[in-house]
């Protein structure tokens, strides 16, 4: 009997996204189902994260042969300096290494957000000034809740708005 060969692709390396905060997590997640993007969330429910766990999740991350992209809010320096020493030290370690891809909001995820709605490249400074603005457009966004609720506000609205003025589907939020 002729030995089989094995004829099957290697299997390419997985993309981690690490990070912290429940918009950058709801918001990755949606883009993921929506868009077909493949990658894996780490952890599997990102919450108040601080800098230290986002670093040892990226040299997990690495050791196992994966691509990291890395979210975080850089206006977090403002306020706290041993998370900003922190970024510091993410940023020199891994800004020139081709495996991390350090995706950092600045001030914050939300402006990726408001993005969505205005077409801006305003300076905001501060998160609660981006927020502010979102919140025109996301009756009710509230960072501390479950995006997915937030979400399910922001397709409503927009399905109204839709309705009101006629919009097309091609304008539809988050495409």
């Amino acid at each position: 009997m002729a030995r089989k060969i094995n004829t099957k692709e290697p299997k390419q390396p997985k993309t981690i996204v690490v990070g912290a905060g429940i918009t950058e997590y709801w918001y990755l997640k949606h883009l993921k189902k929506t868009l077909g993007y493949k990658y894996v969330l780490k952890p599997s429910l990102f919450g108040d994260e601080s800098m230290q766990t986002i670093q040892n999740r990226i040299t997990e991350g690495l050791d196992a042969g994966a691509t990291i992209v890395c979210v975080f809010d850089e206006d977090v320096r403002q306020w706290n300096d041993s998370e900003r020493k922190r970024m510091d030290e993410i940023h020199q370690k891994y800004d020139t290494n081709k495996n991390v891809i350090i995706a950092s909001s600045m001030p914050s995820i939300e402006y990726w957000l408001l993005l969505h709605f205005e077409n801006t490249n305003r300076y905001f400074g501060s998160s609660a000034k981006v927020i502010e603005s979102l919140k025109k457009h996301l009756v009710g966004f509230d960072k501390k809740r479950a995006f997915s609720q937030t979400r399910e506000m922001a397709f409503g609205h927009h399905q109204r708005q839709q309705d009101a003025t006629g919009l097309s589907k091609s304008k539809a939020f988050w495409t």
